[in-house]
């Protein structure tokens, strides 16, 4: 994955688990606020760490 698309999921997560944040707040829940920051980071975390696939390397790989 590029890295303009990395970056654009980022900020687009960031403020998703801010609205939901925000959201799980003026309801008055605690837990699932809580819940909604712990998956953006984990979320974060996976899509700059772990590297993306290609096909043509999986069909490479194969044996027979």
């Amino acid at each position: 994955m590029h890295f303009r698309y990395k970056l654009i999921y980022s900020l687009l997560v960031i403020v998703a688990a801010i609205g939901g944040y925000l959201y799980e707040e003026g309801v008055g829940l605690v837990g699932p606020k809580f819940a909604v920051l712990a998956l953006a980071f984990v979320m974060l975390i996976a899509v700059w760490i772990f590297p993306v696939v290609n096909r043509s390397d999986v069909q490479e790989s194969k044996v027979g």
